[in-house]
């Protein structure tokens, strides 16, 4: 997903040995038929969704593919929440509320926890596309989706948007379908808050400026 232009973060993308998809401009949800459309009409053995403003690296990725072929059905990476918050998009418990989680309500990981590991491989129950993998198969079985549901505050209908990961998440697990991270599978994240959006007008929105477009960067 490429919202923005953030140059290192797109740099680190196009460096990764792997045929792109840039899904440029879109809105989360704008992306629901179009991601499903990509993964239809082709044939890949994996796809995976990376978010825009990480700096992503070949070892993370290698990693990552190498879970995914050694029979886990999804893979994820992780990322430090910003510059200063060294917890990681990846968590202990799954979620208890069905339907939507506030950030509190996560229980993440922190990276110096991570780093303690005494093994490679361990169980999360959100995949923060930091990046996140999974086979064709589970692709079709578990689409890409931004959600909105109505629910009644003050009594009053109130429409609540679920980021896509999130509801990915909660899917799998409902289903009971592990998800995996991987303990070198870490990248930067260059989120300077978690309160709104970052002030550095380099990782200012595309989105409204320039026509939603998919384009592809084929692996040299």
């Amino acid at each position: 997903m490429n919202p923005r232009d953030i140059r290192v973060c797109v740099e680190s993308i196009s460096r990764l040995p792997t045929d792109k998809a840039w899904l440029t401009a879109f809105t989360e949800q704008e992306l629901n038929p179009v991601i499903s459309t990509i993964v239809e009409n082709t044939d890949y053995t994996h796809y995976f969704i990376l978010s825009d403003d990480g700096i992503h690296t070949s070892a993370a990725w290698n990693h990552l593919v190498d879970t995914l072929d050694d029979g886990h059905p999804v893979a994820t990476g992780y990322v430090n929440l910003t510059a200063e918050d060294m917890r990681v998009n990846i968590t202990k418990t799954p979620f208890q509320d069905p339907d939507w989680s506030a950030v509190d309500d996560y229980d993440f990981w922190h990276l110096s926890e991570v780093m303690a590991w005494d093994t490679d491989i361990k169980q999360t129950f959100f995949a923060g596309y930091g990046p996140t993998g999974m086979t064709r198969d589970m692709w079709l079985e578990f689409p890409y989706a931004y959600r909105i549901f109505k629910l009644l505050s003050a009594q009053k209908e109130v429409h609540k948007s679920v980021p896509s990961d999130w509801w990915l998440s909660r899917r799998l697990t409902d289903a009971g379908v592990p998800i995996v991270a991987h303990k070198a599978a870490f990248n930067w994240h260059v989120k300077e808050t978690l309160a709104g959006a970052d002030v550095d007008p380099a990782k200012g929105w595309l989105i409204g400026k320039v026509a939603p477009q998919v384009s592809w960067e084929w692996k040299a």
